[in-house]
């Protein structure tokens, strides 16, 4: 549930209290007299009722695309052929974004065949093939094992925030 902290699923934990369900069983006012104020809201999220206003205008953050590859790719030879094809797509899902938005920082993650994970990004990086094969060739070093999955993208510069570091280059 939004607000409830390590300190507080602990105590909840201790009070027999593990799902929304066990939290609903609960009366209101024991609530309360355990939690204070904040009981007030348990009870109510618990029960559905969240007062808190929606953000309907989210702004993106980052723009990417990823494949999960049938067989693990064994090596970084292996990743490095598989870079042209997803870059092509990433060049596509950026030439969809709106003029509200400038590329900042590339990134690539990798997703090992044990399902650990890794991502690796560089400020002042360019968006050529070069610079991401630069960045897989780091985040391929990390892990040094066979890659499930390839994911490249870049961060978003938010050009109506009204604030903007400008290129020195």
């Amino acid at each position: 549930l939004h607000g409830v902290g390590r300190v507080t699923a602990e105590k909840l934990k201790r009070m027999g209290i593990h799902t929304c369900a066990d939290l609903r069983s609960w009366r209101r006012l024991d609530l309360v007299r355990d939690f204070g104020s904040f009981g007030e809201r348990l009870w109510g999220l618990a029960h559905g009722v969240d007062e808190r206003l929606v953000q309907v205008e989210s702004r993106r953050q980052s723009v990417s695309v990823e494949n999960t590859y049938e067989r693990d790719l064994p090596d970084l030879a292996a990743c490095l052929e598989c870079l042209p094809e997803l870059l092509e797509q990433l060049a596509g899902r950026m030439a969809r974004l709106d003029s509200g938005y400038r590329p900042g920082k590339p990134f690539v993650k990798l997703k090992f065949h044990d399902f650990t994970q890794t991502t690796l990004e560089q400020s002042g990086a360019g968006l050529e093939l070069e610079d991401y094969s630069d960045l897989l060739a780091g985040a391929f070093a990390r892990g040094k094992r066979p890659v499930r999955l390839i994911g490249v993208g870049v961060r978003l510069i938010d050009l109506r925030s009204g604030f903007e570091q400008l290129r020195l280059f």
